[in-house]
Order: C-alpha cells, then sequence, then structure tokens
C-alpha cells in the first residue's frame, strides 16, 4: 500500500466512525430506530464516500465487472 493509499483510507475510516457516532446518538434522540437501520445508513454513506474519496464519480465508471468463469 503506498503512502497516499494508506492515508486516504485511514482519513475514510476516520470519516465514517464520525459520522457512526454521530447518528448513533443522533438516530435514538429523533424515535424509535432499529439497529438495522443504523447499520445501512453507515454502509450507503461508506459505499458512497468511497466512490468519492477514490475519483470515481469524476471518472464516470460504474462497477467494476467480471467475467463468469465457465467449468
Amino acid at each position: 500500500m503506498t503512502g497516499e493509499t494508506f492515508v486516504a483510507t485511514v482519513w475514510l475510516g476516520a470519516k465514517l466512525s464520525v459520522f457512526a457516532v454521530l447518528l448513533a446518538v443522533t438516530l435514538p434522540l429523533i424515535g424509535d430506530v432499529s439497529r438495522w437501520s443504523l447499520v445501512l445508513a453507515v454502509a450507503a454513506v461508506a459505499f458512497v464516500s468511497s466512490w468519492i474519496q477514490t475519483g470515481r464519480l469524476q471518472r464516470g465508471e460504474g462497477p467494476m465487472r467480471f467475467a463468469h468463469v465457465r467449468r
């Protein structure tokens, strides 16, 4: 892992951790929220954040497609 990739990975992890803490504290104040709602919200933000951080949105790339292995 290069230094730049390592810094980007740590930065993304820190941002996601802060978001998860804020969400975990804020959502119960709004009402009765299940733990799965919290997990899904953090997962969705993590997915979008990783695409933004890696520049995939600016390059217009879609998901990587893999050819199925035929046996």
